[in-house]
Parts: structure tokens; sequence; C-alpha cells
């Protein structure tokens, strides 16, 4: 299961910050263009601004800095830092200028923004994507590559206030910075670009939510708090995408509470900000009684809960009539029939826990099977003699030598366990292959991606792409690489499903995605580090991934593409039909650690 890591902490602070402290990433090689001496290379605060922008690029072919292990110029961090200074100060003052004015309809406000010579763009014939079922509708207008339509201050405004006019009162609006830079590095006084998504929501009308989702490019001055706060300012706009959605209802409601489950029996950090912590548990489902309704175990800091599913859709706390054990601060378990009678089995926190007919669970003996308490496992029959094995999967240490190789920090070691029956295990990780070398792997997932009957695994990193483990039918597995350049960082989560119906099953891998990293790293000067290593830094940043599955253990990287990667800080997502079309549907989880209801994270 997920642990708390502090390099997760120390890379989202660096990437908000705009640091980029790549020396704690573990490089052993320094920038190929040689430090320059600068003025005003102090990291500014949001009170003190840097004083000057980037030092003057050195011409391509220059020696190479001599100094291995150097972090970045420091005239380039002076840089980085500025833009985020700026990128800070254009979010709180001119994009929440823009937000009250599209909240309240306010034409004239609006207008007071938009310079006398704005100009501004929207979709030239753009291509649509449409969906619809039982009420529920989508629109997604994106650029076919015919020539935009130009528009003056009047036009842009009237355009975005015809979209937020769809809602009946005033709507939620946010405005979140994505991209931004000067247009000449060189020149911090004058104009800059970048983008940002703008999203409103609410009632469409009375019990009909809806949201339009803008992506906007734009120019303007230096951002400064000064120029924000005047009149005029936003030079040019263009609306790159355009989505608009509406469902008769909310399609999700939380009914816990009346369905028998008690979320204040469970820890949560909005009510106990003093304890705040990252992983507070599980959800496992299985039906340890066989009544054909699914149960429920919740694992969690402050309790151990089994909810057996009953018919009408409630559900009942049996916990102590099963006789489950309270182990403190327990986030690992999963449901198996390890001895095949028929009634799921309980792994609890290392714990084997017979299942007695659907009465209780009962301590077992298994001196051969040695699981950690806080690893994950994932099962399936890899060998196909009808015993169910375990694939156990755990976390690196907390820092890894070097982000930049994709390995974890000291001996990580996934363990495959063979079901020998009569609670007898055998560790052949070895013998089998099935390690998933020195990946740090919060979870993995069976599969046949092969399509020949056995099952194959893919196994995630935390630090960098993963593995299939191609099960070859003879009780050994050979790696395979489903990617050649970096694409997967962060990773906490897989899934697999066949997501367009061509029968070939497909991966969703939950990564880390950030939209200040993304604009941190494409700030960075060309050439300050060889391509490869920006390839693999560009990878920690950019998201959620979905490997499309071709047929012949090919796999094309599409997540980008179809735009579930930027969901946020993913940890356990899932693949699911969840509206019955037939379809499998991406729950996409998102956030690191949200303290607040008013302030969430994600």
């Amino acid at each position: 299961m997920p642990r708390q890591t502090s390099w997760a902490l120390g890379l989202l602070a660096a990437l908000a910050l705009g640091a980029l402290a790549v020396a704690g990433l573990g490089l052993v090689v320094g920038p190929t263009r040689p430090s320059v001496p600068a003025s005003g290379t102090e990291s500014p605060g949001l009170d003190r601004p840097a004083r000057s922008g980037p030092p003057p690029a050195p011409a391509v072919g220059q020696a190479p800095d001599a100094r291995p292990g150097l972090a970045l110029d420091q005239g380039q961090r002076a840089y980085l830092w500025q833009v985020e200074h700026q990128g800070l100060i254009l979010s709180r003052v001119g994009f929440s200028r823009i937000a009250e004015a599209l909240k309240r309809d306010d034409l004239p406000a609006l207008l007071a923004l938009l310079s006398p010579d704005f100009e501004g763009e929207v979709l030239g014939q753009p291509r649509e994507l449409r969906f619809e079922h039982k009420g529920t509708r989508v629109l997604r207008q994106q650029d076919s590559g015919q020539p935009a339509v130009r528009l003056d201050r009047a036009g842009l405004a009237q355009r975005l206030l015809a979209d937020r006019r769809q809602f009946r009162k005033n709507p939620a609006v946010k405005l979140a910075l994505m991209g931004l830079a000067p247009v000449d590095p060189r020149d911090l006084d004058g104009l800059w670009q970048g983008t940002c998504q703008l999203r409103m929501f609410g009632e469409m009308t009375p019990g009909r939510p809806g949201e339009v989702v803008l992506y906007l490019r734009y120019r303007l001055p230096r951002p400064t708090a000064e120029l924000l706060e005047s009149s005029g300012w936003l030079r040019s706009c263009a609306i790159t995408q355009r989505q608009i959605a509406e469902a008769p209802r909310f399609l999700m409601r939380e009914v816990a509470a009346e369905r028998g489950i008690s979320p204040k029996r469970f820890h949560d950090n909005w009510t106990h900000p003093e304890d705040t912590q990252i992983i507070t548990g599980g959800i496992n489902l299985g039906d340890f009684n066989r009544d054909g309704c699914l149960d429920v175990l919740v694992t969690d800091l402050d309790a151990n809960i089994l909810y057996q599913g009953r018919p009408d859709g409630t559900f009942a706390d049996v916990t102590a009539q099963v006789r489950l054990p309270q182990i403190p601060r327990l986030i690992s378990a999963t449901f198996a029939d390890l001895d095949g009678d028929g009634w799921e089995d309980l792994i609890f926190g290392g714990l084997l826990l017979r299942n007695h007919e659907g009465r209780d669970f009962v301590p077992v003996e298994a001196p051969t099977l040695a699981v950690r308490p806080q690893d994950n496992l994932v099962v399936a029959d890899y060998d196909r003699d009808g015993k169910l094995d375990l694939y156990e999967t755990t976390v690196g240490l907390t820092k890894a030598a070097t982000w930049i190789k994709g390995e974890g920090g000291g001996q990580v070691h996934n363990r495959l366990w063979r079901n020998l029956g009569n609670w007898q295990f055998a560790d052949v990780t070895e013998s089998s292959g099935a390690s998933g070398g020195n990946r740090s792997t919060f979870t993995a997932v069976w599969l046949d991606a092969e399509e020949n009957g056995w099952p194959d695994l893919y196994v995630i990193n935390e630090f960098g792409n993963g593995a299939l483990l191609v099960n070859r039918g003879d009780g050994t597995f050979s790696e395979c690489a489903i990617a050649e350049e970096p694409g997967d960082f962060g990773s906490m989560g897989v899934t697999a499903g066949d997501i367009d119906n061509d029968g070939h099953l497909d991966i969703y891998v939950g990564n880390m995605y950030s939209k200040a990293g993304n604009r941190i790293i494409a700030n960075l000067w060309p050439g300050s580090y060889p391509e490869p290593i920006l390839a693999k830094l560009r990878s920690f940043t950019t998201g959620s991934q979905l490997h499309h599955n071709l047929g012949g253990l090919k796999f094309e990287r599409i997540g980008r593409a179809l735009q579930v990667a930027d969901v946020g800080w993913a940890y356990g997502p899932a693949l699911i039909d969840l509206n019955n079309d037939g379809w499998l549907d991406i729950f996409a989880t998102c956030g690191f650690i949200s303290r607040s209801r008013d302030d969430p994270d994600g």
C-alpha cells in the first residue's frame, strides 16, 4: 500500500516554488551550458522579486560545465523563481478579477480588463466530439486546423459571457494557471504569454448541474500587482478548446450514512487537521458469506470494519461477529480463496485468516508465507494449477539514490508466492524472474496481455516506467517494456480493461501531474541538460497515462490525446462501466493532501 514519502513532498514543494532542485533528484551530470555570473540571483520571495532577468545564454557548442552535481545555473534558478513569482501574482490578482467579472455577468468590468488594442480569437470550424446518454450531454470543440475567427475586445467578452449565461445564477468560476513565460526570456519587462484553464460550474436549470471548461492562450505585459490592479492589461486571448457538459442530476450522491456506513468512524483530515495523514487506509470488496451481495472491508487508522452487504443495498457492521482483528494503523488487506474451498479468506496485515463458511475468520499458521504487513497483494493463478498465488509489491525508501535511473532507494524486492496448497507457499521470485527489478512498486495488475490464456503482470514504478512481466507458461516471466521513452512517474495506482472494446486489454497508470512542474520544466533554457535527462524530467509531472494495447505486446500512449492525463496527484484509479452503456469509464483519483473542505487539493 502507498506510504507517506518525503521525496514526494520535497518534489511538490520544489515544483510549486519553481526552484527545480535537480540536484535533489540524484543527477550526476551537470548542465551542458556553463554557469554565467549574473547580478540579482537571489531566490525571490513574494515580497522580494528578482532584480534582473536571465544572463545571456552561451553559444551552442561551448564546453559543458565541469562541476558534476550542479543543480542549475544560479541565473536560471532566479529566472524560474521570477516566472513563478509573477504567475502567483497573476493567479491571485489578475485571474481573480476575471473570475469575479464572469461570475457577476459584469460586461463593463470584464471589458475594463482588456486593452484598447485587444486581439481575441475563437476556434474556426472546430472539430466536435459529442456524447449523450440518458439526458447527460457533453460537447467538446477542438482545433481542426482551420483558421481561427478573430474578435475584438467586445466580441471576445461577449463570447465568454455567453458561456457564463448558460447558468441560471452565479456559477463558481475558477482560472487555473498552466503555462507562463516572457515572450523573450532575456526581457522580463517585455510581453509575457501563457495558457490557463477557465472553468465555470453550477446549475444550468433548477436541479440540472453543468460546467463549461475553456482552455485559453493569452498575452499581457509583465504581470505585476500594480499592473493587474489597473485597467486594460490583457492584450490578447484565444479560446483553444471549449467543452460544455450538463446532466439531469448530479451523477453521484453521497449515501454512506443512509446505507449504514458511518464516515465519522474513520480518520478525516478535514476534522483532524492537527493529525493530517496522506494514507489513512483502504477499501476492499468481496463476498465473504457467498450471498451474492458485495461486502466492504474498510481498513483505517482509527478502526478496521467489515460491512456485510444486504439485498436492499444497505450494510451491516459484522466486525465483531466475524472476529475481525483490530490491528493499529493497518492499511493492507486482501480477499482471496487461498485453500480452494469456495470461501474467500483474508490476508490481513500479514495475518492469514481462514473463512469459516462465511461465519467468521480463523487465524491460520502459515510459516512458509512471510508477507510484510504494509505491502500490497494482487492475486491470480499464474501457473494455472487451480490454486491462487500472491504477488507482493513493496515501495522503496523515502528517497531514491537517483530518480533519473528509475530505481527505488534501498533494496526494493517484490515477491511472487506460489500457492502449494494446504496453506503452504513458496517464494519463487528469483526462479520465476518476477521481481520487477529494483522498482518501487505501490501495486501491480494481472492481465492476459499476450492473449494466450496465461496471466501476465504489469508492475508499476514510483520513479519511472513500469514493466510488463510476460508469463511464458513454464513458471517463468520475461520483462517487456511497453514504452521506449520516459512516460510514467510517481506511479501510485494501476488498472486494466478494454477501453475501446477491441478485444485487447489496455493499461491505465495513475501518475503525478503538476501544472507548476510542467511550467517550470518547459521554462528551462535550451540545452540546460542533455535531452535524455530533459525527457526524464518532463515525465515527472506530465500525469497519468493510458497505454493502448495494439496486440502482439505492442502499446501506444494515448493519455494526453484523450485528455485523461492531468487529473492531479493520482493514487488508485479504476476502470468501471459507471453508466451501464457497455463502455468502460475511468474513475481517476486526484489530489494529495486535503486539509479543508474549503481548500481541496487536486
